[in-house]
């Protein structure tokens, strides 16, 4: 069956969208889903940006407290939780960090990075009263989950809202697919330097793969090159890639931003796959790569 775009080269979150549609469709239901979906990534962006300085994440970042938000409080208890599997290397307190080494802030480029943890032992989001609480000094970024988060928030409304069950999201190549009416949908890998390259190809179905790179995302402050991909630990800027295919986008979308992290950490990758029962695919500075099964056969696909 042709396929229907419900959205098509939407810019939202800092990348563009696309959901695309493997059943028939009439006009009328088509716009009526657009219009919901486009509403929720507005919504989704308005309340959880760090740029939307009336963001209710920057409410919280400013006042640590606000009324009760469920999407927020389930982002950032999953975070912890995130945080302590991966022994601080997944970390949402990363802020000010971000803004200090110019992440869309090029007016921050002579602040001075600070790499010292702040001294509360957790970053936790608390509940009472129907408030929510941040117990930590630190300001929050949800560039490694919030996107995830978001792609399983869309699918669950296109399944039990719009009354979809063939479908593809992909907001800036981090993809759920569900499938073309029963088969796996085939995707290519794009190459993490090279623009209009792929290194291979892979089937999806249930499924999402998200994907990372500091190679596509980088900037020059002072005579620096510099990333978003931080070891906070150690202060160092990482350098790699990385491919993450699990059943649920928000996992794929941390593992992602992990596993760039432990490029050169090959037991610590291997373990936190395994945990996670996740295929993984990294590729470090030099072109060294680590990978599971299913990707070694997906490089061999093309």
């Amino acid at each position: 069956m042709k396929s229907t775009f419900i959205i098509e080269d939407y810019k939202a979150l800092g990348s563009t969208w696309y959901i695309e549609c493997f059943e028939s469709l009439s006009a009328e239901k088509k716009q009526k889903i657009n219009d919901k979906i486009t509403r929720e990534i507005e919504i989704f962006e308005k309340k959880y940006s760090r740029f939307d300085q009336d963001s209710l994440l920057n409410s919280l970042n400013k006042n640590k407290k606000i009324i009760f938000d469920k999407c927020l409080y389930d982002m950032l208890e999953q975070s912890e939780k995130w945080r302590i599997m991966t022994n601080g290397i997944f970390d949402v307190g990363i802020k000010a960090k971000l803004e200090g080494i110019g992440y869309g802030t090029p007016q921050n480029t002579d602040k001075e990075i600070s790499w010292e943890a702040d001294s509360t032992q957790t970053v936790r989001v608390l509940s009472k009263d129907g408030f929510m609480f941040w117990d930590s000094m630190r300001e929050i970024d949800l560039g490694g989950i919030g996107k995830g988060y978001l792609i399983d928030k869309l699918a669950g409304i296109l399944i039990s809202e719009c009354g979809l069950k063939y479908f593809l999201i992909n907001g800036g190549g981090d993809i759920f697919v569900t499938s073309d009416n029963g088969q796996p949908v085939e995707l290519l890998l794009e190459h993490p330097t090279e623009v209009n390259k792929y290194i291979g190809k892979v089937y999806l179905q249930n499924e999402s793969l998200c994907a990372s790179s500091s190679f596509k995302r980088s900037w020059i402050q002072g005579d620096i090159k510099r990333n978003h991909f931080i070891d906070t630990k150690e202060g160092r800027f990482i350098n790699s890639a990385s491919f993450v295919i699990s059943d649920r986008a928000t996992q794929a979308d941390v593992l992602a931003t992990v596993l760039v992290l432990f490029a050169d950490q090959e037991n610590n990758a291997i373990n936190m796959a395994s945990r996670t029962q996740a295929d993984y695919l990294i590729i470090n500075q030099e072109g060294e790569i680590l990978a599971t099964e299913r990707f070694k056969q997906a490089l061999k696909a093309l």
